[in-house]
């Protein structure tokens, strides 16, 4: 089973060559083609902490642009993001945007400024065709996370997964390098150290 797992697809195309030769081969490649490809390029990683109701909760504001490389529409339904702290994915949960963290976007040089509410992507609906891309916000906040996971000198591993309409996940991994490094992916969006109920 582990050698089908890994293989599958050289197995189909040999299955598919000697049943369907050239035109079956061709037939796959078009349909890996079309089918949706979710891409996330991460502008910004916001970390920071929230006193609620007397417990502590780590967050993350994902400032970014999701978008589709396939030719299959993607309609995003919901998102989920997990944290990776030494072997294990640790679940957060995505949070509406507090008012008082509403600041103004347009001092991050993204695309987007004015109310993070209206460009937070868990909520607004859009459709993602080929070539098309959303910039938006994503904030997600969990309690099995300790502010020093989130230290600016580690570097940090998150799962974005973004389901569509159809029950369809896509995965994507998202790096968050150690503070003071050029990862390409990350901005200066400074630590937001909020303590509020």
């Amino acid at each position: 089973m582990e050698f089908f797992n890994k293989y599958w697809l050289q197995v189909v195309t040999i299955l598919i060559a000697l049943i369907g030769g050239i035109p079956g081969i061709l037939t796959l490649i078009k349909y890996q083609k079309s089918k949706a490809k979710f891409l996330a390029n991460t502008k910004v990683f916001s970390f920071g902490e929230i006193n609620h109701e007397g417990a502590l909760y780590q967050f993350v504001m994902l400032f970014l642009f999701i978008s589709n490389k396939g030719v299959d529409p993607i309609n995003p339904v919901g998102f989920q993001l997990f944290f990776r702290k030494g072997l294990k994915w640790l679940p957060m949960r995505i949070t509406e945007i507090p008012s008082y963290l509403n600041q103004d976007a347009s001092i991050i040089n993204i695309e987007f400024s004015g109310d993070l509410n209206e460009n937070d992507l868990g909520r607004k609906r859009y459709i993602l065709k080929q070539g098309e891309y959303e910039p938006g916000v994503l904030m997600f906040t969990s309690n099995e996370i300790s502010k020093e996971d989130f230290a600016p000198e580690k570097k940090k591993v998150f799962k974005l997964i973004c389901e569509d309409v159809t029950g369809t996940e896509y995965v994507t991994k998202l790096v968050s390098e150690k503070q003071g490094e050029d990862s390409g992916s990350t901005g200066g969006f400074p630590l937001l150290n909020v303590r509020a109920t």
